[in-house]
């Protein structure tokens, strides 16, 4: 069997290939729309970073945001900062919520970044084989 012990993998190679520094750049999925411009994003509705709103590349008030939540349905919505792999991302619905309920969940529960976008369809090619068992 081949491999790479664990403590080898994290002290001398990913420090060689992969800059400490830019990596801070990257960390944020709220600036991926930036950073990958070529690549095709979910339509993104609204972000929250650092804790301000922003609709439209506009910032935008914790009330006008609200308003906006108060008027999806079937969208994503996923933290920006510190997670991977589907770490806390939640299909969301505003379906009854109230105006105060909107205010709890997006302003002082879910933190201070995070995005919410279109949810989009996977390809049936995709699903079959994600239900496929080996």
């Amino acid at each position: 069997m081949r491999f790479i012990p664990v403590d080898f993998l994290f002290t001398e190679i990913i420090p060689r290939l992969n800059s400490r520094r830019l990596s801070e750049v990257y960390a944020d999925k709220n600036q991926y729309e930036i950073f990958f411009r070529n690549v095709k994003h979910p339509r993104t509705l609204l972000k929250r970073m650092q804790g301000d709103f922003i609709c439209n590349d506009k910032f935008i008030s914790n009330e006008e945001a609200i308003a906006v939540l108060s008027n999806l349905q079937d969208v994503i919505v996923k933290p920006t900062i510190n997670t991977q792999q589907g770490q806390g991302v939640f299909l969301f619905n505003s379906n009854a919520l109230s105006k105060a309920e909107l205010e709890q969940k997006f302003i002082n529960e879910i933190g201070e970044n995070y995005i919410v976008q279109e949810r989009i369809k996977a390809h049936p090619t995709i699903l079959i084989h994600l239900h496929k068992t080996p």
